[in-house]
């Protein structure tokens, strides 16, 4: 698949985390197989168990559904881009870039 080229400083940030996100998939995997075994888990609203645990895990976009962001975001001229928990994603744009 074609990416994105990117300076070599920021494909080795993403390296990085992805590799991160990576060595995160068996701890998500157990923690939650676990809870759910025991039946300590709502899905519609973590606890402050789940809180904490997830407190320090990243949650990547696959590569090319975050490259598609990123192209999406810079044509839209976005001046900031947050992701929220519930997976919503708020682009805050400029005023002058949506009327033209």
């Amino acid at each position: 698949m074609n990416h994105l080229r990117l300076d070599s400083r920021i494909e080795a940030v993403l390296e990085r985390l992805y590799a991160q996100h990576a060595s995160q998939n068996s701890e998500l995997a157990a923690y939650f197989s676990a809870r759910m075994a025991e039946g300590s888990l709502d899905w519609n609203s973590f606890d402050e168990g789940a809180n904490q645990f997830l407190r320090d895990k990243l949650v990547a976009l696959e590569r090319d559904k975050g490259e598609f962001c990123h192209q999406l975001c810079r044509a839209l001229c976005a001046l900031s881009i947050v992701k929220s928990p519930s997976l919503f994603i708020f682009i805050h744009l400029q005023t002058s870039s949506v009327n033209s």
